[in-house]
């Protein structure tokens, strides 16, 4: 227990600095691959053939890069836009242990303080899962702030995943060199 709250701690220290740096975690608009790589101190890798047209520009970061609650982040960098996205998640926490509701409310009370208000926010089955997942997702649509689009928090359970996403306002011109 007391290894959770040192983890808690730090992540919220993270967090709070990350949000506070220009962009999530330092990471701006349009950062080439190289740029990305100075801010997180790595280089991150292409992550296979999820889908053709994307295999070249989607990218993994090392574990630990965004603290131990986020074992991985992934990023769409293009070679026109620049970095566009990125997706991180947690590990499955086991369910009735404290964890993934107290890390969402902290990143929502941070999120909140940084861009204002979700525009929504609510709970909302997966329709047709088979294992009845249900999340929590809170959204801010064009915060004005970081070059952002999109900010979506969310928290699904079975499982207790929380999921951090930042979509910035290149994302469609991303998308069409995708094409």
């Amino acid at each position: 227990m007391k290894h959770l709250a040192c983890y808690s701690i730090l992540f919220v220290c993270l967090i709070a600095s990350a949000l506070g740096s220009g962009g999530p975690f330092g990471l701006e608009k349009g950062m080439s691959l190289e740029e990305v790589a100075v801010v997180l101190g790595e280089t991150p890798t292409t992550v296979g053939k999820l889908d053709p047209a994307e295999a070249d520009y989607v990218y993994l970061t090392g574990p630990g890069i965004f603290g131990p609650e986020f074992p991985r982040c992934a990023m769409l960098i293009t070679p026109k836009s620049g970095l566009s996205c990125l997706s991180m998640m947690t590990g499955p926490m086991i369910s009735g242990q404290p964890g993934a509701d107290i890390m969402h409310s902290r990143i929502l009370d941070r999120l909140i303080l940084e861009y204002g208000l979700p525009l929504t926010d609510y709970l909302s089955p997966l329709s047709g899962h088979p294992l009845n997942i249900k999340g929590i997702t809170s959204r801010w649509e064009q915060p004005e702030k970081d070059g952002l689009d999109l900010v979506t928090l969310e928290w699904f359970t079975p499982g207790n995943l929380v999921q951090l996403y930042f979509r910035f306002d290149n994302w469609e011109e991303a998308r069409k060199e995708l094409d």
